[in-house]
């Protein structure tokens, strides 16, 4: 009953937009139980509460307690963090900005130069089958931080970061970059323009 009302408030609270937005998702849960409806819930308090739709560059997302969170074929959320929505909410556009990878490859290639320059001696992600897998991770981590920062703020952002590293051990070396480097990132994120506003304004106004 308790998060009825509490989902029932928030459709209260949410714009039209953000409504009808959530009701274009096609989300499925994969071995349904206990932590994929949880998971269920989540998604739909951050859509609603947020103004995620310009990362939405998939629509079909799939809940799994049995998997790990991927970007494709299609796009995977493993459940886990279903009850803590920092966390669900970075895993969730990271797997979006993988897509979003995809579909800007050429202009991100042109930036790898200089992230490679700036961070030498990187360490491959194993079973990569991209070389530069690492580079373009890179990136996409920056932006997931980013996009925590912008809705939940700097401290949960920074506290996701903190809690791939030490905890989850995700990515280890590419989130303490994150953390320790963020500026570096910007400067050839700025360089080389190719974020659109629509993701990041705040950003682009800045620099």
């Amino acid at each position: 009953m308790f998060r009825y009302l509490i989902f029932t408030l928030l459709v209260s609270c949410a714009t039209p937009e953000k409504i009808k937005f959530y009701e274009t998702l096609e989300i499925t849960q994969n071995h349904p139980d206990g932590t994929t409806a949880l998971a269920d819930d989540t998604l739909k308090k951050l859509v609603l509460k947020y103004d995620l739709s310009s990362f939405f560059y998939t629509k079909k997302i799939v809940l799994d307690s049995q998997a790990e969170s991927i970007s494709h074929p299609v796009l995977t959320l493993n459940t886990k963090y279903a009850a803590y929505s920092p966390i669900f909410l970075s895993n969730l556009l990271h797997e979006q900005l993988h897509w979003w990878m995809e579909l800007n490859n050429d202009k991100v290639s042109v930036a790898l130069p200089d992230l490679k320059k700036q961070f030498r001696n990187s360490p491959e992600i194993k079973g990569a089958k991209d070389p530069d897998a690492t580079y373009r991770h890179l990136l996409i981590c920056w932006m997931e931080y980013m996009a925590v920062t912008k809705y939940m703020g700097e401290d949960i952002a920074v506290s996701n970061l903190k809690h791939f590293i030490h905890v989850d051990k995700k990515f280890p070396w590419i989130y303490t970059q994150v953390l320790d480097h963020s500026k570096e990132i910007w400067d050839i994120v700025g360089k080389h323009n190719f974020i659109p506003d629509h993701l990041f304004q705040q950003i682009n106004i800045l620099r």
